[in-house]
């Protein structure tokens, strides 16, 4: 979801993931530190839930801190699109940006939607 938000916006992506799994890291890496303060970067989306020290960590930044989070992947992938459509990247077009076995909860959501 980050990833396509980024690529529209043409904004670098931080994941947070740490060791190969899907749970975040409770601290931003070094890396990324030295990238939001050699960049003097001045905006920052936070998309889907991150530990409250990560968000701490990020908004002691000079930057305006965004959250698009949601109960469940779907709700995520919706405030992703709503961004999206906001700005005007696209138009009423919904995408869903989860894993296989969650598809069948958006299912709804997309015939309700058309």
């Amino acid at each position: 979801m980050a990833g396509f938000l980024g690529a529209y916006m043409k904004a670098p992506v931080f994941v947070t993931a740490s060791n190969s799994s899907y749970e975040s890291s409770n601290h931003l890496d070094d890396n990324y530190v030295n990238y939001l303060k050699s960049h003097d970067i001045k905006k920052i989306i936070i998309i889907g839930n991150l530990p409250e020290s990560l968000v701490n960590e990020l908004n002691e930044y000079n930057a305006t801190v965004e959250v698009l989070s949601g109960q469940s992947s779907a709700e995520v992938s919706t405030a992703v699109n709503d961004k999206l459509k906001g700005l005007g990247y696209i138009n009423s077009t919904t995408a869903y940006y989860g894993f296989y076995g969650e598809l069948p909860a958006v299912i709804p959501t997309a015939v309700k939607e058309k």
